[in-house]
């Protein structure tokens, strides 16, 4: 019988290590200790005591003890305790959830206590309940969401003097024109036979009748 050659066997399991494997589902009352890696999706039911990472896709509806990393996230009804973390996208509808989150984008429909970090946006469904911060670019938050915690909007551009709120009065503000306002018009009609001063006024107060009379 032929002796395989030891390197030779670890040749060819080098060359499948990049091949994806088949989807996992760990099922509903099935309970694995110890740490789950694959290349392929994984669908987990049951329980989870240990870290679950995948390069595929990662779809919980069980509980998991650990962190969590794949591709796109899908948790629906979970709970989790411990950190996701995604490549592109996460979701959690009816979970709950202790531990932070990273990811590109994130919806979030679910009890959580932890930080939301998202490259891109997070939105907040009306069943939020975050106890945390956001760290985003863009946030989206429904009526009824509850957050306990600071938002973070990355990248924003807005300069300080964009807040200036000083008036300033109008540049070409000048005196009213003579043509223009009964003021300066004497050609202004009597009002019911109201009498017009015709004259000058000297220092002291009294009509120069020489040069003008009071008609």
């Amino acid at each position: 019988m032929e002796k395989k050659n030891y390197f030779d066997k670890a040749a060819d399991m080098s060359k499948n290590a990049n091949v994806k494997a088949q989807p996992i589902v760990i099922g509903n009352g099935t309970i694995i200790i110890g740490d789950i890696f694959s290349t392929g999706i994984v669908e987990i039911q049951g329980e989870v005591k240990g870290n679950v990472n995948t390069t595929e896709d990662l779809e919980v509806s069980g509980k998991i003890e650990g962190d969590i990393k794949g591709k796109n996230i899908m948790l629906n009804k979970a709970s989790i305790k411990g950190r996701i973390d995604a490549e592109n996208d996460v979701e959690m509808k009816e979970c709950t959830i202790l531990g932070d989150v990273h990811a590109a984008s994130i919806i979030l429909d679910s009890r959580m206590k932890g930080t939301l970090y998202a490259k891109e946006k997070v939105e907040l469904d009306s069943g939020a309940i975050l106890i945390g911060d956001i760290d985003t670019k863009k946030v989206a938050v429904d009526m009824g969401a509850k957050v306990k915690g600071s938002i973070t909007s990355k990248e924003i551009n807005v300069k300080d003097d964009e807040f200036d709120f000083e008036v300033n009065p109008p540049r070409d503000l000048g005196a009213p024109k003579k043509e223009n306002s009964s003021f300066f018009n004497n050609d202004v009609p009597e009002k019911n036979g109201e009498n017009k001063l015709s004259g000058t006024v000297t220092d002291d107060g009294k009509e120069n009748k020489d040069k003008g009379v009071i008609k």
